[in-house]
């Protein structure tokens, strides 16, 4: 896995945050993953610039625990960029 982002939010009662993670607003993502806590964003898998899409899509919500249970949503872009592989250090 590797952080490609992290997603802040903050309860003004000081209650605990729960974060999730979506492509569409219902379905989970295959190729991220957000830690429920931290609200860092990780990359499940190499993405390949000529075969996955160019651009995803996530939505965020964050749900505050405990009291009335307040929730927001924020929509995140990953944009996928193309990398001349002979020109990256090989070690």
């Amino acid at each position: 896995m590797r952080r490609i982002a992290e997603v802040k939010a903050y309860s003004h009662q000081g209650l605990p945050l729960t974060y999730e993670l979506t492509t569409d607003g219902v379905h989970p993502s295959s190729e991220f993953a957000i830690h429920p806590t931290t609200g860092v964003v990780d990359l499940l898998r190499p993405l390949d610039y000529e075969t996955d899409p160019h651009q995803y899509h996530l939505k965020v919500k964050v749900v505050e625990n405990g009291g009335s249970a307040r929730s927001s949503m924020v929509d995140v872009c990953v944009c996928v960029t193309y990398l001349l592989q002979k020109l990256l250090p090989q070690f």
